[in-house]
């Protein structure tokens, strides 16, 4: 079983998985979250060095995907910079979604499939449509639950400006105006996904 978790930046996807993760692991569950099973707290090199280590092996032995998800982005990017940041994080999500063989087993995403495509459309300013869900579905599958966290600008701002660290959001000039564009788009990627049967959890994250 696959649980992505979808929100913007600063909203809590990482704390609200962490949750899920130790309540599953206290429940008895097998249940994998590579941002903490895979990393185990290494240092942001080793974390690169080993992530960079998945991406190139996955691409030698599966070199077809990589050139189908790479014209993808191509369709849909027009600043090169940002497919290769896509395209090397969506290789290493594949890899991490090659694990999933026991149904009874529980995978978290909190930088899932989803939230690439939600990516890509903040990126390229193109409407959303179901065809590109479906691409999605046959590239990378879709997961079986999406926990959707909503919070207030004003809440999203605060925990952005406390992280201390550098958030493309955060480059806006109207912040708020950006928030709410951001929701909305994923509002729209919400309405497509209900046609696919993913059951969907929303999540008030005040």
């Amino acid at each position: 079983m696959v649980i992505e978790y979808l929100g913007i930046s600063g909203v809590g996807k990482t704390t609200l998985a962490e949750k899920d993760y130790t309540k599953l692991l206290q429940g008895g569950k097998c249940v994998y979250w590579y941002s903490k099973d895979l990393y185990k707290n290494r240092g942001w090199l080793i974390r690169n060095i080993i992530k960079a280590g998945h991406v190139l092996l996955y691409s030698v032995n599966h070199l077809k995907w990589v050139i189908e998800y790479r014209d993808f982005l191509d369709a849909h990017i027009p600043n090169k910079k940002d497919t290769y940041t896509l395209l090397f994080n969506g290789i290493f999500l594949k890899k991490m979604l090659s694990f999933n063989k026991n149904p009874d087993d529980i995978y978290l995403f909190d930088e899932g499939a989803l939230q690439y495509l939600w990516a890509i459309y903040l990126r390229s300013k193109q409407e959303m449509n179901m065809q590109d869900i479906l691409n999605i579905k046959r590239i990378f599958g879709l997961p079986n639950k999406v926990k959707v966290l909503y919070a207030s600008a004003d809440t999203i701002e605060r925990r952005l400006l406390s992280r201390n660290e550098f958030t493309q959001i955060l480059k806006t000039s109207n912040l708020h105006t950006r928030i709410e564009y951001e929701q909305k788009k994923i509002n729209q990627l919400l309405f497509l996904l209900k046609r696919e049967n993913v059951e969907i959890e929303i999540v008030n994250n005040e």
